[in-house]
């Protein structure tokens, strides 16, 4: 599994430079708020089902975000983007 996640991040990385990618709309850094997310207390094994994430910048393009859900993340185009900011 650790070889597939860096893979994957590798991955995530090169499409968020093609991209480009902002962490905030203040900052003109590529975002490097991205990874994995594993719910529950349960130790990580073969079964464990770890969810990724991104922080983009509030003023991020819906186009650039379904590009990278697609590119990035190799998900189908998505029906509905839901933007949960603040204290979300």
């Amino acid at each position: 599994m650790t070889k597939e996640i860096g893979e994957q991040i590798r991955h995530v990385q090169e499409i968020i430079q093609k991209l480009n990618i902002r962490q905030s709309n203040n900052n003109s850094e590529l975002t490097n708020d991205y990874g994995y997310i594993k719910f529950g207390e349960d130790d990580i094994d073969i079964d464990t089902r770890l969810s990724q994430y991104i922080r983009l910048a509030l003023q991020t393009n819906a186009r650039t975000i379904v590009e990278f859900l697609k590119s990035g993340w190799r998900l189908p185009t998505p029906d509905l983007i839901i933007s949960v900011t603040g204290g979300g």
